[in-house]
């Protein structure tokens, strides 16, 4: 009781509530930094991560069109053709065959090469007229054509050259 009335008698436990004071002060400061430093590191590490999960993306997205790239340079080089290309080749007929009618029978694959008789209206002589060779080749699944110089050959009803 004597030193609520006389503080300059206890300034030994005025110092002590001061050093208690500035201890405590110390340890919220310490405590706070500490927060926010983790806080920051977790930020940093979280963005890093998800930085180089993007860049695993890009990564295999790229390694993936390339293969992709590769196999259809492969394809091409080696008329290697999947089920789709000899399907969409069978499309192809010739227009005039024999009587001039398409005939459903005339369905080529790749690289077959097609030699019939046309018959020519009478007085036609031309001596290349009997043997007419088309050589069928397909150039892949979504861009193919046939190779001929004639007229003839229809596909969905159009004449190609």
């Amino acid at each position: 009781m004597r030193c609520l009335y006389h503080i300059t008698e206890c300034s030994s436990v005025v110092v002590i509530l001061v050093v208690v004071v500035v201890v405590v002060v110390v340890v919220v400061v310490v405590v706070v930094v500490v927060v926010v430093v983790v806080v920051v590191v977790v930020v940093v590490v979280v963005a890093a991560a998800a930085a180089a999960a993007a860049a695993v993306v890009v990564v295999v997205v790229v390694v993936i069109l390339m293969v992709v790239a590769v196999c259809e340079l492969l394809l091409r080089k080696f008329r290697i053709y999947s089920t789709c290309d000899r399907q969409r080749v069978t499309e192809w007929q010739p227009a005039n065959h024999g009587t001039g009618k398409d005939h459903a029978e005339d369905r080529y694959k790749d690289g077959e090469t097609i030699s019939h008789t046309r018959k020519e209206p009478p007085g036609d002589e031309m001596p290349d007229s009997e043997n007419d060779v088309r050589t069928v080749r397909l150039v892949g699944c979504l861009n193919f054509n046939v190779s001929f110089k004639e007229q003839g050959y229809i596909r969905d009803g159009a004449s190609n050259n």
